[in-house]
């Protein structure tokens, strides 16, 4: 297992720099640059471990699901949007970002959501790629950045991202912040730039920091 002093972890984490332990690269389909190991979800965030040890033994028991599925490895990560629950526990935690930070946001709405990144025509139907890192298999066809809302493994909605549409802000210096969208704007050149409204502010993003919420309760 691969180990780094918590000074070189990557500074979304939420650890504490003055602490002497490790924390361990991440395995599996979300990026290292976007998520965080459930070990630090367990042990810094949710403090329902005081150890590596005891995170691993949680896992290995099954005891976290990730979108529903469970987690085999402390090393595999969870990615902005993504829904943890503890077996046997009704309520989850959404993993968010607040600005260049990772929370936890408990949650009664454990629907998964997941906006498109890339999309491929298999010829029996398409290959989307997502936000999280996973894939995504269906017959119908659906445009690149539309937000997938999924029920377990089930698919409830798509929701396109365009204006009028509710979103949340997953990175960028507005990341957390949710609002309408109101306006984009595109050039041809540069990445589109999106104008949100929010209750407190208005401000400016660039629209691949956007993900349509399809109504969930984020």
């Amino acid at each position: 297992m691969t180990h780094r002093g918590r000074l070189a972890a990557p500074r979304h984490y939420p650890v504490s720099r003055k602490e002497t332990s490790y924390v361990h690269d991440m395995e599996g389909s979300r990026s290292p640059e976007r998520a965080i190991p459930v070990s630090i979800v367990l042990r810094d965030m949710l403090e329902y471990a005081d150890t590596e040890s005891e995170a691993k033994e949680i896992v290995q028991n099954n005891g976290v699901l990730r979108n529903g599925q469970p987690l085999s490895s402390i090393k595999q990560g969870v990615a902005v949007l993504d829904v943890i629950t503890l077996s046997g526990e009704d309520t989850g935690f959404r993993a968010l970002r607040r600005g260049d930070r990772f929370e936890l946001a408990e949650t009664e709405d454990t629907r998964r959501v997941a906006k498109i990144t890339g999309k491929r025509d298999t010829g029996e139907g398409y290959s989307y790629a997502l936000h999280t890192g996973e894939n995504h298999f269906s017959k119908d066809d659906f445009e690149t950045d539309t937000t997938l809302v999924f029920s377990q493994e089930s698919l409830d909605q798509s929701v396109e991202l365009k204006e009028g549409t509710e979103v949340v802000a997953v990175d960028g210096g507005h990341a957390g912040k949710t609002g309408e969208l109101q306006e984009i704007h595109s050039n041809g050149r540069t990445p589109n730039e999106a104008e949100v409204s929010t209750e407190d502010e208005d401000f400016t993003t660039h629209l691949e920091n956007l993900v349509a919420t399809g109504g969930v309760d984020l």
